[in-house]
């Protein structure tokens, strides 16, 4: 037997898949979002009034990073990861925003119900 008869089959060499980047913006939207209510909870009992200002402003913190992150994601063609990190920061965002868009029309509104109740209205 010689060595000519025998053939060796080489498997070709596959590059490894490089690890998708996670995405900054996502983990701050997400971070935010339960910040959010983190400290809502945490500081109505002791300050009302600073979990009231500061908490509106974890929200937007949570929908602006997460969109920013829903945009790089969805620029990067799936070389980037954490949509969901993102959603769920949207999502906690945007239900603190509603429920204090919601507060806002039920106490004007309230507030134009006494007045029209004082003045005879």
């Amino acid at each position: 037997m010689t060595d000519e008869s025998i053939t060796t089959v080489e498997e070709p060499l596959v590059a490894p898949k490089p690890r998708k980047a996670l995405s900054l913006y996502a983990v701050v939207s997400f971070i935010a979002g339960i910040g959010t209510y983190v400290w809502f909870f945490a500081m109505v009992k002791q300050e009302t009034l600073l979990a009231f200002l500061l908490v509106p402003i974890f929200a937007l913190i949570a929908v602006f990073t997460g969109h920013k992150a829903k945009h790089d994601i969805r620029k990067s063609l799936s070389d980037m990861k954490g949509k969901n990190l993102a959603n769920t920061g949207l999502i906690l965002g945007y239900f603190i925003v509603l429920l204090g868009v919601f507060t806002i029309v039920l106490a004007i509104m309230g507030a134009l119900t006494a007045i029209s109740a004082l003045f005879g209205g």
